[in-house]
């Protein structure tokens, strides 16, 4: 976890209940006496981030349907902590705009990014009643001004119909799909909820998500190399392109397709969180200053 994430020493669950009372009726004790809550509870786990958004974040309104994934606020924060570590190192001044590519019902990265570096967003979604919701948390949070949202009308485009000729963004960040379809999806989570010891079908259903949250069609490999290939067509509207990738491996597939596409510039950030291991992948078409990575 980034250095400076707020929650890098792990949660004061007292002091949150403190802050938003509606946790209280979550948190239990552990057997060492120490505060928490039940993990494998998805309302505990939904009250415990929106405790985070409010106390850390300043963020007080942040409702969404049941069936949409509830993000882990720490992690989300992690990936907006190194892109910031990134604009530092090119000393990038003045207003940082970011297209949040896939936005979700929840906004969670124009919220997070936002409130901690007063970065504006333009989030874009494919489905239009998480496009709703999401302007639901920008009207209930007096956001508009820095935070929008745009419906991306082709589930099978992720630029197009978003950037424009005359658009301009500092950046673009994305959390992509991860799996390949509905069943891969579900076997995960079926296997997340045996090692939470709460292998029902309430469950399940609680902790699965919409589709185009988890999984599409090729996974997270066609997603981001369909991305790669759209940005070769707006070369100069984004000067920094960024994505998570969960599957080291796949990286060196990337950088052909980088090159193919007529980007020679990229570099990859590591992120940990606990067991899990992710990269970021940042590429430009316009600053010569990117060190290519040899892999």
């Amino acid at each position: 976890m980034h250095s400076n994430n707020k929650h890098l020493n792990g949660y004061n669950i007292e002091a949150l209940a403190l802050g938003h009372p509606q946790l209280q009726q979550y948190v239990v004790k552990r057997k060492d006496g120490i505060s928490s809550i039940d993990f494998g509870n998805p309302k505990a786990v939904k009250e415990l981030n929106r405790a985070l958004l409010r106390v850390d974040y300043n963020i007080d309104f942040w409702n969404f349907s049941d069936h949409n994934l509830c993000p882990a606020i720490p992690g989300r924060a992690d990936y907006l902590l190194y892109l910031n570590d990134w604009l530092n190192s090119k000393n990038e001044k003045g207003d940082i705009k970011v297209l949040d590519i896939g936005t979700g019902a929840t906004l969670v990265y124009p919220l997070l990014g936002n409130s901690l570096f007063n970065w504006s967003f333009l989030g874009s979604e494919v489905s239009k009643t998480s496009i709703e919701n999401a302007q639901q948390i920008i009207d209930q949070n007096g956001m508009s001004e820095s935070i929008a949202v745009i419906h991306q009308p082709n589930s099978f485009r992720i630029l197009e119909h978003v950037l424009k000729e005359d658009s301009s963004f500092t950046l673009s960040m994305c959390n992509p799909p991860f799996f390949e379809s509905e069943e891969q999806a579900q076997k995960a989570t079926e296997k997340k909820l045996r090692g939470l010891g709460k292998d029902n079908e309430d469950f399940k259903r609680n902790f699965s998500g919409v589709h185009n949250e988890l999984w599409i069609k090729g996974g997270e490999r066609k997603f981001i190399e369909r991305y790669i290939l759209e940005s070769s067509n707006y070369k100069t509207q984004v000067k920094w392109y960024s994505c998570l990738v969960s599957d080291k491996d796949l990286v060196r597939g990337f950088k052909v397709k980088l090159k193919k596409a007529g980007c020679k510039k990229y570099a990859t950030i590591k992120m940990e969180h606990g067991h899990k291991k992710l990269q970021v992948l940042i590429w430009s078409y316009t600053d010569e200053s990117i060190v290519f990575n040899s892999l």
